[in-house]
């Protein structure tokens, strides 16, 4: 059975961004709640989750340290999870600069899973959604238009 993805009226894209593995997850599943980025985004609303094609070097350090912790949260091997796919959508509800105010309204979880340096930029993201079976697609730096029906 394949996702039910409904496009906007705008000739049938959705935003989409490529996070690497495994906050891509985190976000899909609703253990990471906060994107951080260099950069703000004026773009609220549908917002697709593309897992990146292959892990990087930082991460394979990361899973070293958290692996058992992420592996707990999200029920599987970090080694099982989806690369080169979207994987799933999030609602984009706010973009905050982030700010020692802001940071300490943060539970612990979160703040092991962005760079919470003040100047930045956290994207406040809700409702998320996993898809069951994943779309293949090609990833892109920044906000990107995934152009699909279902």
């Amino acid at each position: 059975m394949k996702n039910k993805i409904h496009t906007p009226n705008d000739g049938g894209t959705i935003k989409a961004i490529t996070i690497w593995q495994p906050w891509a997850s985190l976000i899909v599943h609703g253990f990471k709640k906060v994107e951080t980025r260099g950069w703000a985004t004026r773009h609220r609303g549908n917002l697709f989750i593309h897992a990146a094609k292959k892990p990087i070097k930082e991460t394979e350090r990361i899973y070293q340290v958290n692996r058992k912790s992420i592996e707990q949260r999200l029920n599987k091997e970090l080694e099982t999870l989806p690369y080169g796919s979207i994987i799933g959508k999030v609602n984009v509800a706010d973009c905050v600069e982030i700010t020692p105010d802001f940071v300490r309204t943060l539970a612990a979880g979160e703040l092991d899973c962005g760079d919470y340096t003040y100047g930045r930029y956290a994207w406040i993201l809700k409702d998320p959604i996993v898809f069951k079976n994943p779309i293949h697609a090609k990833g892109m730096q920044g906000l990107w238009n995934y152009q699909g029906g279902e």
